[in-house]
């Protein structure tokens, strides 16, 4: 008998136990999307932490100036000496100086009491904010230029009851372009008539900073570095009040070339007598718990598969039982013991092979929902962003039939043999 013969008779022989084959190509199915899927979160989940890695955030380290509770160091200052210092180390990239300015605002009616900006180098603003609308400060404009996040807008109020208002949303105008009144220092030092009164300051928005979402609006205010110390040496005796120096940086942002040369640098400026912290420091645990629940994935899809198997191993053995007449017949008439096990191996095969196809396409239509979800998800446990894509590699594909197929031919070597070892005068009378 030739392989097509054995693959037809295979097949009409599912065909006549049509039922019983559906419930055992079931099992398969469930088996084979529990491997495509729970191989796919791990990939999607993976690509999603190697992505955000890549992220600038991962290789900035945040220096600050020394413990002033050591001994030794309280002459150590974050100063232009120290960011020159910093900026000849190996493997830096970048460093970036700020100060930040507590600032009273005003526009039109509306007055925000304590506004937190931030005076960074205006060159290096696009490396580290992006805007949605409108353009960077210009280290050349005659005033103060500044870029906002739609979470000031908030802040500017016209009486303190707006506070407690949450759907209150800041004054409907159209900031892009438009002038903030800014004062150094917050309302109660306004109000304080024992300290200098600060000039003011007419700043332009001149850029609207990208909100992460919808839900999560920017709060961030950033100016230049020069307009920011020029604030502070105009109103110098109000900063000597305040105790905030010209020529020091309460932070400084240091960028390192890559992110495994991250805590050599750390350790590095604290040597130098400097406080220094990255986000990489909770990286390590973070990676241990993504082996974790990969490990978690692909034992629950083996399981999975195991369970499908016993299934085809049931069906087959249950065939071999009621076609004991058929097998007898087979052999009388001149079958070799080969070829009824090849047959028997192939109709586990089929099974295989058919489930490990309708997996495939359930798994593909599963991840098109989780994928088409506009709003953040959380599936087994794993966080994946807004409009996430499932990641379902045709290998993966490929890999989850072959294995739908090597599986079901295990489970069916057992039944196969079994019908191999009957006797044919037995059989027949049975």
């Amino acid at each position: 008998m030739k392989i097509y013969d054995t693959v037809y008779l295979a097949a009409l022989n599912l065909y006549r136990r049509w039922v019983r084959s559906l419930l055992t190509v079931v099992g398969v199915v469930i088996g084979t999307c529990s491997i495509i899927l729970m191989v796919s979160i791990g990939l999607t989940n993976l690509a999603q932490f190697d992505k955000m890695l890549e992220s600038a955030e991962f290789t900035q380290i945040q220096v600050v100036g020394p413990n002033y509770g050591s001994e030794g160091r309280s002459s150590i200052k974050l100063d232009d000496a120290a960011i020159k210092a910093l900026g000849n180390l190996d493997h830096v990239n970048k460093v970036v100086p700020t100060k930040n300015l507590l600032m009273y605002g005003e526009i039109g009616n509306y007055y925000a009491n304590y506004l937190n900006v931030m005076a960074v180098p205006a060159g290096e603003l696009p490396y580290m904010v992006e805007l949605k609308e409108g353009r960077y400060p210009s280290e050349n404009s005659s005033m103060p230029e500044v870029i906002i996040g739609m979470g000031v807008a908030r802040q500017f109020i016209q009486d303190e009851s707006d506070y407690q208002d949450r759907e209150y949303q800041g004054p409907s105008i159209d900031w892009l372009n438009s002038t903030i009144d800014l004062y150094y220092g917050d309302k109660d030092i306004l109000d304080n008539s024992d300290v200098p009164s600060s000039r003011r300051y007419k700043a332009r928005v001149v850029g609207i900073i990208k909100d992460e979402d919808d839900k999560n609006p920017s709060y961030a205010i950033y100016m230049d570095l020069d307009k920011g110390k020029n604030i502070l040496q105009n109103n110098y005796k109000l900063a000597k009040a305040l105790n905030q120096q010209i020529n020091t940086y309460e932070l400084v942002y240091v960028y390192a070339s890559t992110m495994d040369k991250v805590r050599d640098l750390i350790e590095l400026i604290k040597d130098y007598g400097f406080e220094a912290y990255s986000q990489t420091e909770w990286i390590e645990g973070l990676l241990k718990q993504q082996r974790s629940q990969q490990g978690q994935l692909a034992a629950i899809g083996l399981i999975s598969l195991v369970v499908s198997a016993i299934g085809i191993a049931n069906t087959m053995m249950t065939g071999v039982l009621e076609r004991r007449r058929e097998i007898g017949i087979m052999k009388v008439i001149g079958f070799s013991l080969e070829k009824i096990r090849f047959l028997f191996l192939v109709e586990a095969a089929m099974i295989g092979f058919l489930g490990g196809m309708a997996g495939m396409l359930f798994s593909h239509l599963f991840a098109y929902i989780l994928s088409t979800k506009a709003e953040e998800t959380i599936f087994l446990g794993m966080y994946f962003s807004a409009g996430i894509k499932m990641i379902i590699p045709i290998w993966l594909d490929l890999t989850a039939i072959g294995v739908s197929i090597i599986v079901g031919i295990i489970a069916g070597i057992l039944p196969a043999n079994r019908a191999t070892k009957m006797s044919p005068l037995d059989a027949i009378k049975a």
